[in-house]
């Protein structure tokens, strides 16, 4: 009767473990050694990451393609007031030495009024978008073409998972504060008391230097001992 023997597999993950023995469990030598081992192998992903890459690039694409219609549009008008408006944008990421001579600026290269005239009188885009929708005075076309792009270009998305019945929960400090409660205790670092938040509160918008500002967080947080867990909350609280 000949030999029976048994194969043994221990599935992981990222690895696969095997034995050959008897019906007794015991190893089975093949050329003087035991036959057990395992083979190791990267772990398998889902393709969440890669999605998202390629979500990204189609909804960049998309809005190059929006873009460039807003473009064709504004294009007649605008080349009847500046003709190398549209130049100077495609030129804008380089050195003012490495363009014409007459482009100084970027947006507005006029006489009476220059990017440092249009950025003391509309600081950001919303600022200009905000004046067109109240006012029914006629508008240089070029801003109006600033406002328009604008808003075409950054139309909004629908990913957020911010719950509309509850928008304010976002301007929530309690709400930011136990976020990072619960990041400090998902990457094992030492958590923040809950009570410590009113004190965070009155600190993280008072507008002072870093260094002060990050001394006052140490003394709130962990009696004046300096981590680098405090720098964190320090980069973060402007995104917040």
């Amino acid at each position: 009767m000949k030999n029976e023997y048994y194969l043994g597999l221990d599935v992981g993950t990222n690895s696969v473990g095997y034995a050959v023995t008897d019906k007794e469990y015991k190893l089975i030598k093949f050329k003087g050694e035991p036959m057990w081992g395992s083979h190791v192998f990267e772990e398998g992903k889902n393709s969440n990451e890669r999605r998202g890459f390629r979500t990204a690039r189609r909804r960049l694409a998309r809005r190059k393609q929006r873009v460039n219609l807003v473009n064709e549009i504004f294009a007649p008008e605008i080349a009847q007031l500046d003709k190398r408006f549209f130049i100077r944008l495609r030129e804008a990421a380089l050195w003012r030495e490495d363009v014409a001579s007459t482009d100084k600026h970027i947006l507005f290269c006029d006489k009476a009024f220059s990017d440092k005239d249009y950025f003391h009188k509309y600081p950001t885009i919303h600022h200009l978008i905000c004046e067109l929708m109240a006012s029914d005075a006629p508008h240089d076309v070029r801003l109006v073409y600033l406002a328009v792009v604008w808003l075409v270009a950054h139309r909004g998305h629908f990913l957020n998972e911010m719950n509309k019945d509850d928008v304010e929960a976002v301007l929530r400090f309690d709400t930011i504060y136990a976020e990072v409660r619960q990041y400090m205790q998902n990457n094992e670092l030492n958590t923040w008391a809950e009570e410590k938040a009113i004190e965070l509160q009155k600190i993280l918008p008072q507008r002072q230097n870093k260094s002060n500002k990050e001394k006052a967080l140490l003394d709130i947080l962990y009696d004046g001992k300096k981590l680098r867990a405090v720098m964190m909350i320090l980069l973060i609280w402007p995104c917040l």
